[in-house]
């Protein structure tokens, strides 16, 4: 879409000019008449040679968030006029205007490089190309749309979590639950102690001169189960109050997760995630733990939730066995949610409630002074804490100014 900006000196001296040209006819007012043409031709001229511009955007990218990504424009021109164009970025892009020069029957390449530093898929909006005459009296503006698909993933939080449940093998006894050296990991090497052979390491006893052994990691047949709850609890009033505090929250939970299936992984324990948002319940279990980012990306919470944090607990339930571990991600917690936490629990192994009203401090912020409380609402949830832990389930409540590690430090 072409838009144009005429300097209104232009339709003066055009009047003028006709009007003298009624009514004076000499050498004075030829000069001005051909001023005034050449003006006009100087705009038609213009107007024509932008006709010929074309502009593609290439805005395709995954990114972490606060990660840079580039976004491609390219601007052809096909006319045969040399063209002056200031490129106006989108305001989400976080450039400066660009003032560039079109050699006619060329095409130029320029590249931008931005970040942003919230996650979701990401929209740019439409930039404007602006062209203008010598004169300065004629302006036109170019509108182009940007089809942009770039996805911005959340940046995991670095977290060491020890705290789910590990089983063990009972002597002389069967079990439904395995838990056998996996092979294609390597833990550790250590010397030869009348083990089998087919465990010496060949390579290594060669290179130190003795014989070395392979020390495998275990694999289990149990799994973490990860609730992750986005929304604001059906069961708040003030639900205006929590909307700046829900953001925060929402965010800093999605890092939290990102870490925790992170970590998780490398451990080669199998991970289901269920992530309660403004869409409802989504489920996902993935090999490769890459393949959480986009689902955790995409998340988005809401205030206007009618439902309690409990309402997807069903969603896991039927899975459970006695050897698997639930982890609950949340703000608040109910009278209601209790009782149903101890359900749960009579179906698992292990049951960790993770509450973060206000977030959590970054690994990469210091400690600082805090003026904030926790809401009245989250403090019964110390009452249902000792309820829950004569139950044997673990409560942690995290301030503003805790870190995520100091917080996953204190379960038990």
């Amino acid at each position: 879409m072409i838009r144009e900006k005429i300097n209104p000196l232009i339709f003066v001296l055009t009047i003028f000019a006709v009007f003298l040209s009624l009514i004076v006819y000499n050498k004075y007012v030829w000069f001005l008449d051909a001023v005034v043409l050449y003006f006009w031709y100087e705009y038609s001229l213009l107007k024509k040679s932008i006709k010929n511009v074309s502009v593609s955007v290439k805005a395709d990218a995954r990114c972490f968030t606060n990660e840079p990504f580039t976004v491609k424009f390219v601007i052809k021109n096909d006319s045969e006029k040399p063209l002056n164009v200031k490129i106006n970025f989108p305001s989400s892009l976080k450039k400066p205007d660009q003032l560039l020069s079109l050699e006619p029957k060329s095409k130029l390449t320029y590249e931008v490089t931005s970040s942003f530093g919230t996650r979701g898929l990401k929209n740019i909006e439409p930039f404007v190309l602006k062209f203008f005459s010598k004169s300065g009296l004629f302006e036109f503006f170019l509108v182009h749309k940007i089809d942009s698909n770039i996805l911005v993933l959340p940046k995991p939080e670095m977290v060491i979590f020890e705290k789910e449940r590990f089983v063990e093998l009972t002597p002389n006894k069967k079990s439904n639950f395995k838990l056998l050296e996996d092979i294609s990991y390597i833990r550790e090497l250590r010397e030869y102690n009348s083990e089998p052979l087919n465990r010496i390491h060949w390579k290594a006893s060669a290179k130190f001169d003795k014989l070395m052994v392979k020390e495998y990691e275990y694999t289990s047949s149990a799994k973490v189960f990860v609730l992750l709850d986005l929304n604001l609890s059906g069961a708040v009033y003030s639900k205006k109050a929590w909307e700046s505090i829900r953001k925060k929250y929402e965010e800093d939970a999605v890092s939290a997760v990102a870490g925790l299936v992170n970590y998780l992984s490398a451990k080669h324990i199998p991970i289901q995630l269920s992530i309660s948002d403004k869409n409802g319940v989504s489920t996902y279990r993935f090999k490769d733990p890459s393949l959480y980012y986009e689902p955790l990306a995409l998340a988005q919470g809401t205030i206007e939730n009618q439902n309690l944090t409990s309402d997807f607990f069903g969603s896991v339930k039927d899975s459970l066995t006695p050897a698997d571990t639930v982890i609950l991600i949340g703000m608040y917690l109910t009278v209601e949610e209790v009782e149903e936490l101890i359900r749960l629990k009579s179906h698992s192994g292990k049951v960790i409630v993770m509450l973060m009203p206000y977030g959590y401090r970054k690994s990469v912020t210091g400690k600082f002074k805090s003026y904030f409380d926790l809401p009245l609402e989250v403090r019964k949830t110390y009452e249902y804490a000792k309820i829950l832990a004569q139950e044997h389930i673990s409560v942690q409540i995290w301030y503003e100014n805790t870190a995520l590690q100091e917080g996953i430090e204190a379960i038990w």
